[in-house]
């Protein structure tokens, strides 16, 4: 198992909001990138409904497979909250402990 970054992701409005999937990185630079496109493509946006990171990015681990798809795909990946519970009820994905983590 590699350790990669994982972003929640919600769709926000005045009035609501709701989980929207998430985002996953193999490093704090390929999350940065994929995050200022992400609002960049939306600034030239007029729709009401904007898509925005939900709280800090947080560490997994997962297997060689999907590691090899975000590497293919220029470093992170988009899944929606359907694909997300998936992997996560596969155990294709490892929540990494706080206490794992090295500063």
């Amino acid at each position: 198992m590699k350790k990669i970054l994982l972003q929640y992701w919600q769709i926000k409005d005045k009035n609501f909001q709701f989980p929207d999937g998430c985002s996953m990185h193999l490093s704090f630079v390929d999350h940065l990138k994929y995050i200022k496109s992400s609002y960049r493509d939306q600034l030239d946006s007029t729709l009401e409904l904007l898509e925005v990171t939900l709280s800090e990015p947080i560490m997994i681990e997962v297997g060689d497979s999907l590691y090899n798809k975000i590497k293919k795909n220029k470093g992170s990946l988009r899944l929606s909250e359907v694909s997300l519970n998936n992997l996560i009820n596969l155990r294709d994905i490892k929540f990494v402990n706080e206490d794992e983590l090295v500063n």
